[in-house]
């Protein structure tokens, strides 16, 4: 039997150490103001869910996106998340719920041919162009 990798243990640890102090500083934030007010005085938004919205690539290939934005008119910074384990996994809703509200678009994508998505899953393939395709279609979009 082998002795378990010191330095691999090590990395794994720090990296979940960061992630956990990450996470944290993320969701106990109170963000200010410019005026030194709390967010509590800043506009916050109502939730609007869409499912399954289709995005067309450059090849005519449609992949499966849920979109979560502000219920209100105007443009909004995107966090794109493509991932090929389902986009419903994890804990996708909790960020929507935290970011949505402050003014964000939190868009959940299954790449090509995962959940969804059409398409042939080949890793690593086609997410530099797909990822291209997406980044685009955001920017187009009215919010």
């Amino acid at each position: 039997m082998t002795k378990p990798n010191k330095a691999l243990h090590s990395t794994v640890g720090l990296i979940l150490f960061l992630f956990a102090a990450f996470t944290a500083t993320v969701f106990a934030q109170q963000p200010t103001a410019s005026d030194g007010k709390t967010a509590a005085s800043q506009q916050t938004y109502e939730l609007k869910i869409e499912f399954n919205r289709r995005v067309r690539m450059r090849d005519g290939t449609e992949l499966s996106a849920d979109v979560y934005r502000p219920k209100a008119p105007g443009r909004f910074p995107v966090i794109l998340n493509r991932t090929p384990y389902t986009k419903t996994g994890g804990n996708l809703l909790s960020l929507a719920q935290y970011f949505v509200p402050h003014g964000y678009v939190v868009i959940a994508m299954d790449v090509r041919g995962r959940g969804d998505s059409d398409g042939r899953f080949e890793p690593y393939r086609n997410d530099g162009q797909d990822g291209y395709d997406v980044i685009e279609w955001c920017a187009a979009q009215e919010w």
